[in-house]
């Protein structure tokens, strides 16, 4: 079985699965940003794989198609934020008009945003204005850097706010995926 996840939330994988993470195959942040990258990028981490697990949102419109060939699964969800919270959840913040985050978003911020959708500052601001807040979800698991908030902040121009979470649903999810 082939494991392949988005590096943007490399530690809730490895807090999860322990030593099994060491098998995972980890593919660049942003590559969602170019669907013809993140399409080669997925074909590339499942060549010659009878079954593959990917730890992954339906951030490719032929994410199923592609691993279906392969035997494969992801995690439920429409993108990534959704193996972490609950409909619930997840609909509150919305309702809040919060984008929500991990800590890998805001530690791969620049490669998201920036380089991989080329955004500049007012591209960030014209986005993010839709937003009230944005919601990191702070699951513990290494610290949150105030620098690099105050830096996501000054290039986005909208309120961060951090939320402590467990990752009990993620980790539910997980388990289901990985039978």
């Amino acid at each position: 079985m082939k494991i392949i996840g988005c590096q943007v939330f490399q530690s809730e994988v490895e807090e999860v699965l322990g030593a099994k993470a060491n098998d995972v195959d980890w593919l660049s942040p942003g590559l969602h940003a170019d669907l013809g990258l993140l399409k080669s990028a997925l074909d590339k981490a499942v060549a010659g794989a009878d079954g593959v697990t990917c730890l992954y949102g339906a951030c490719h419109p032929q994410i199923d198609d592609l691993l279906a060939e392969h035997e494969g699964s992801r995690l439920p969800g429409k993108d990534c934020i959704a193996a972490f919270l609950d409909d619930k959840e997840r609909r509150k913040l919305e309702d809040n008009k919060a984008f929500v985050m991990t800590p890998g978003w805001l530690k791969h911020w620049r490669e998201i945003f920036q380089d991989a959708l080329s955004w500049d500052e007012v591209d960030a601001r014209q986005n993010f204005g839709f937003y009230d807040t944005v919601v990191i979800l702070d699951f513990g698991l290494e610290p949150i850097d105030d620098m690099a908030v105050l830096e996501f902040f000054e290039f986005i121009q909208t309120p961060v706010e951090i939320i402590q979470c467990k990752l009990d649903y993620f980790r539910k999810n997980i388990e289901q995926l990985m039978g």
